[in-house]
């Protein structure tokens, strides 16, 4: 975190290899009991690879909507995140598990759900995504995870969500 936003008073709560109703579970503990102005919400690829079980679009979509909605109860600016893209350049073939089509439809419906509740809508999947469809090679070492190159390109992205959320930036 100190490598990417230096000096700043951000709190990371991301867990690996979760799910959206694994966040959910954790909103209290780890987003309203801190009071923060603003959370950043990335998830729904482990649900795209049925982590925890199999789910359908509408079970992820709804586990988002209680996270939003939970977050603006409590006065916590709401920033939504676009899932990064996959690819099968490494010896990791990741889009069996996680079809770009699946990426494509849930990224559409977080897109239009951020404008529909006001939230900001954080664009990673174009910074990573190549010709093909693809997560860029050169920014992931597995084909799921931005390596230190990929993190490097969507930090700014994350920080310009941040300061729109908190009316720092219009």
């Amino acid at each position: 975190m100190e490598t990417f936003f230096p000096r700043k008073p951000y709190v990371n709560q991301a867990s690996g290899g979760q799910t959206t109703s694994q966040m959910l579970i954790r909103m209290f503990q780890d987003v309203i009991d801190l009071r923060p102005a603003a959370v950043i919400l990335l998830g729904g690829t482990n649900d795209i690879a049925h982590d925890t079980g199999p789910q359908t679009a509408r079970m992820v979509e709804e586990n988002i909507e209680a996270i939003t909605e939970q977050a603006a109860l409590h006065h916590v600016k709401v920033i939504l995140c676009s899932i990064t893209p996959v690819s099968d350049y490494t010896s990791y073939q990741q889009t069996s598990q996680r079809p770009p089509a699946r990426i494509l439809q849930l990224n559409a419906w977080i897109n239009n759900y951020a404008s529909a509740t006001h939230a900001i809508f954080c664009d990673y999947y174009s910074a990573l995504v190549d010709g093909n469809g693809m997560l860029k090679k050169e920014y992931s070492h597995d084909g799921l995870h931005p390596n230190d190159r990929g993190y490097a390109l969507l930090a700014p992205i994350g920080e310009d969500a941040i300061e729109k959320a908190l009316g720092e930036k219009p």
